[in-house]
């Protein structure tokens, strides 16, 4: 029983984290994360999108909507928000340590 609670919460914790999954664009998908998830606070989109403008990423973070990416296609980004982008594995480590 313990074990099918923790099962539970750790995944209501997952869920709560992450909003959007967009293959391949998140061009307009990450306007409409904003209306799906308005009761929480930092959103996470994933997307193997290679590359948005500078523009939009500054739009997105304005918007508090993180987003998460393959490690191996940071490099395809803008060299000034790269830093900022999250990749897929740090976002799954984060989460694993939701429950401890």
């Amino acid at each position: 029983m313990r074990s099918e609670t923790l099962d539970a919460t750790l995944k209501c914790k997952f869920f709560s984290r992450i909003i959007g999954i967009r293959i391949p664009t998140c061009k307009d998908r990450w306007r409409q994360v904003l209306n799906e998830a308005n009761r929480i606070g930092k959103k996470h989109l994933l997307t193997v999108q290679q590359g948005i403008s500078l523009n939009q990423f500054r739009e997105m973070r304005a918007h508090d909507v993180q987003l998460v990416v393959p490690a191996e296609i940071i490099k395809l980004y803008h060299k000034d928000i790269r830093a900022e982008i999250m990749t897929l594995e740090g976002f799954l480590s984060e989460v694993k340590t939701l429950d401890s």
